[in-house]
């Protein structure tokens, strides 16, 4: 094939006692689980493997990347649940998940990731009552969770995003919001616009 053909091939285990900050390898044919040796990239500031063909679930020793700021698995053949472990990553900023088959509940450990800007996990099949503890992550822009299996009620924690700018919350049937939740989040973030026609009331 050409040379510039985009790869097929698993993704090797990369050079991760070296100071590697960055791998970008969006958009290419990688198939293949995600190797757990990405947990010894101490230095790993940012990793984005979206529009690939991974498979597999999430390495539980992406954990120990204490400097990961950004995490992009979107639009790949993942499945699985988010392990709780990724609360270890205290710098993460980004963390887009969508369009895989991602199962399970929300970890609450989640909002120990208080700097998170934005979080996608649309187009997956969640389930579960969404943690209060997400409310933790004061500096969220964007959050989307759509198109889930989520089930209760919208937390009243998600007042205190301040900051938020997006929030998805499309096609889910079996989760409701209070006109008080809803009321507390325009009221934080009046100029926010929020995706949530079909979610019925509490």
């Amino acid at each position: 094939p050409p040379a510039h053909a985009p790869a097929a091939d698993p993704l090797p285990a990369p050079p991760c006692r070296s100071e590697l900050q960055i791998l970008s390898l969006e958009s290419n044919n990688f198939n293949g689980d995600l190797p757990p040796t990405l947990g010894q990239c101490a230095a790993l500031q940012e990793l984005r493997l979206s529009q690939n063909r991974f498979g597999g679930s999430i390495p539980v020793q992406l954990g120990a990347c204490g400097a990961l700021r950004v995490l992009q698995l979107d639009s790949n053949m993942m499945a699985g649940e988010l392990p709780e472990q990724v609360a270890g990553c205290s710098q993460l900023r980004e963390l887009s998940l969508s369009k895989n088959k991602f199962c399970g509940e929300i970890p609450a450990a989640l909002g120990k990731c208080t700097k998170l800007q934005r979080l996608d996990m649309t187009r997956n099949q969640f389930k579960g009552e969404i943690p209060d503890e997400l409310g933790q992550c004061v500096e969220m822009m964007e959050l989307g969770l759509g198109i889930n299996q989520f089930t209760g009620e919208v937390p009243g924690a998600f007042g205190a995003f301040t900051k938020l700018r997006r929030l998805n919350m499309m096609s889910l049937p079996k989760l409701s919001v209070s006109k008080k939740v809803k009321r507390a989040i325009r009221v934080a973030a009046p100029t926010a616009k929020c995706d949530w026609p079909r979610l019925k009331e509490a």
